[in-house]
């Protein structure tokens, strides 16, 4: 099955148009906007007052990943959660302006190989979320030959890639498995380091993902 990478903006777009019907049971404020300079937030917080009143966070939505690595996350001035919107237009010009080296591949946090240089022009920006990194977890999908594949684990976050084997659950589902079989198979294969008091609601919006 062919298969197109599209931004996190209009994946998370695409979830929240359909979220009441996939996931009834977990709430979504959907609060993310899609810029290429500060230009055109200042103008957005005009219609959004979300921009002005929560702190906020900021990144390239440029299908490529390692954003974290590449310090091309903007989650604090001197503090996580202190970005104020006038922080967030001027990081925006700032990184919009000329041209960024992003490296692709790592070793810990030193980066490898040739870096790709090109100008950054899109920026995802929504509100920033306080959490510990044990309340982060992580959830996928794609298809695999005649597969469709899930994959879970109870640890999220910019290092996912390089703890792949020890810390991702991968589930192959044929493409004739019944919703029950499906989330029959979901629920056996909560990553078992999952809070004990997440792990139903972990299951279920695991199964709302992949029926989406």
């Amino acid at each position: 099955m062919a298969q197109k990478a599209i931004r996190e903006y209009d994946a998370k777009s695409i979830l929240a148009k359909h979220w009441d019907k996939y996931f009834p049971d977990f709430t979504y404020a959907y609060e993310t906007i899609l810029v290429q300079n500060g230009k055109e937030l200042k103008e957005a917080s005009k219609d959004y007052s979300w921009l002005n009143d929560k702190a906020l966070v900021a990144k390239p939505d440029m299908l490529f990943g390692k954003r974290g690595k590449n310090d091309l996350v903007l989650f604090k001035d001197s503090k996580p959660g202190d970005v104020s919107l006038s922080k967030a237009t001027s990081w925006i010009d700032e990184k919009s302006s000329s041209e960024q080296s992003v490296y692709f591949s790592f070793d810990g946090d030193t980066p490898t190989g040739e870096p790709k240089v090109d100008m950054l022009t899109h920026f995802i920006v929504e509100p920033f979320t306080p959490h510990d990194q044990s309340e982060e977890y992580y959830i996928s999908a794609t298809c695999v030959g005649d597969n469709d594949m899930l994959y879970m684990s109870a640890e999220g976050g910019i290092a996912i890639e390089e703890n792949w084997d020890a810390k991702v659950i991968e589930v192959a589902f044929p493409i004739t498995a019944t919703e029950e079989e499906i989330a029959t198979a979901i629920h056996a294969n909560v990553p078992k380091d999952v809070a004990d008091k997440d792990k139903a609601a972990f299951a279920e919006f695991c199964i709302g993902f992949f029926s989406h």
